[in-house]
């Protein structure tokens, strides 16, 4: 009988953030909210850093982890497009961060990859499996009040950016971290693809693209361009508050300043 053994890796333990912790990166300032909402919530999450260094240490992987992007090219000499590393966004964004700072030269870029769903809270028995990275609120009796909604838009960013602020020296600074073959590895971390899909997880109104600026009955439109940080910041400083066009001409929910405007 053939056997296989894990590594014991480092204990991982559930963290309590209450939501009074993350009045200071509420932007912006959040609403009154009716009366009976003022209650305290808390955030339960665990490390970030703690469960990619207990991944990377991890010998299971090993033989299955690329530690660099790659062109594979088949039979045909057509190149052969799979996981992350064989695209081109692993190379150029490689190269994005060693123009940016030299002395990442030589690090492996460790792409972080997020999914985010909504479940209610239930109770069962068997092989049950649960996926949610945050758990909604459909259940409060305020769920369509303009207020509340602004605030839960909030707490969803302000509760991400929290979480994952362990993470943020190590996406301009390069860790060492024990990979899966053993070796020992200087590691960037960076924001790969966050999957969502609720209204409250995004920045554009729904309706609009989040890839470019195209309303959803032109798509195809001339004047249209990709969606970037700083255009939408120039565009808000454009319109200095003026929500409803903003919202209405330009899909931009000005309620929510994303999570990721907190790191690198």
């Amino acid at each position: 009988m053939q056997t296989t053994s894990t590594k014991l890796l480092m204990p991982q333990c559930w963290v309590t953030l209450p939501g009074s912790a993350l009045s200071p990166i509420l932007s912006p300032p959040p609403p009154t909210l009716p009366n009976g909402l003022g209650v305290p919530y808390e955030i339960w999450y665990r490390d970030p850093e703690v469960v990619i260094k207990n991944l990377l240490d991890n010998p299971d992987f090993d033989g299955l982890f690329d530690y660099r992007p790659y062109v594979e090219i088949n039979p045909e000499n057509k190149r052969r497009w799979s996981d992350f590393m064989s695209g081109n966004f692993a190379w150029s964004h490689l190269d994005q961060i060693y123009k940016a700072d030299n002395s990442t030269e030589g690090a492996m870029l460790c792409p972080l990859f997020f999914g985010a769903d909504k479940t209610t809270v239930s109770v069962s028995t068997g092989n049950a499996e649960y996926h949610p990275g945050y758990m909604g609120l459909g259940d409060r009796k305020y769920d369509n009040d303009p207020a509340f909604r602004t605030f839960r838009r909030q707490l969803y960013h302000a509760s991400w950016a929290a979480v994952l602020s362990s993470l943020k020296a190590g996406m301009t600074t390069p860790v060492v971290r024990r990979c899966p073959d053993g070796h020992f590895r200087r590691v960037i971390y960076d924001f790969g693809p966050f999957i969502a899909d609720y209204p409250e997880q995004v920045l554009p109104v729904q309706g609009w693209c989040t890839k470019c600026t195209a309303p959803a009955h032109n798509l195809d439109g001339p004047m249209t361009t990709a969606q970037t940080y700083e255009g939408t910041e120039d565009i808000i400083e454009a319109f200095d508050g003026d929500t409803k066009t903003l919202w209405e001409n330009y899909g931009i929910n000005t309620d929510i300043v994303p999570f990721t405007t907190e790191f690198p």
